[in-house]
């Protein structure tokens, strides 16, 4: 009987320093996760229109490079807004909100490469405009590798920025590229001559 009212006692602690207050902000915060989810496709949607004046169809603004990428940042976007309201309330420490910090940094890293990629492969609204200024009648070699090198590159730059925002050096990382790059070049001489 005393073990158990010792654990009834805990209990009772436990329960009596979660506030009202707190409560309601959990609460205040999970209605800020799931509103920033269900209007994540409205606002990409709105966000597309707007950059994209001349394009009026709903499937061409969804069928846009961007449009999903940033339906996925609105929603996460929801997440980190509700975790710096949740900062005070919960007393999160200074390194916990750098590690939200720098996943929020990272995870929007990787969702704006992959759109700006995927802007980037054939039968895309960009690539199409890319071929008409060409006076091409389609995607041939020559351009769909050139294009490939496009994606490469975006890729690289996000690499390059998350290793940046992970606080790693870059310097003996850069040379290594460098060493490799000249590796790479001098292999595909006669792949580049025959293109």
């Amino acid at each position: 009987k005393k073990g158990s009212g010792v654990n009834m006692q805990q209990i009772n602690d436990f329960f009596s320093n979660i506030s009202a207050i707190k409560f309601a902000d959990v609460v205040f915060a999970i209605c800020i996760i799931v509103l920033f989810k269900l209007l994540s496709g409205s606002i990409s949607y709105g966000i597309i229109k707007l950059l994209k004046m001349k394009v009026k169809k709903g499937r061409e603004i969804k069928e846009s490079a961007f449009y999903y990428p940033l339906k996925v940042f609105i929603s996460i976007l929801g997440f980190y807004i509700a975790i710096y309201f949740l900062k005070t309330p919960l007393n999160l420490s200074a390194k916990v909100m750098g590690i939200v910090n720098k996943a929020f940094s990272i995870i929007s890293i990787i969702i704006f490469a992959r759109g700006l990629a995927k802007s980037f492969v054939p039968g895309s609204a960009l690539v199409y405009k890319m071929i008409k200024a060409t006076e091409k009648e389609e995607v041939d070699t020559s351009f769909n590798f050139f294009l490939k090198i496009i994606r490469f590159v975006i890729y690289v730059i996000a690499v390059f920025l998350i290793i940046t925002e992970l606080g790693i050096n870059l310097n003996g990382l850069i040379a290594g590229f460098g060493i490799t790059g000249l590796i790479v070049t001098l292999a595909a001489q006669d792949t580049a001559k025959n293109l």
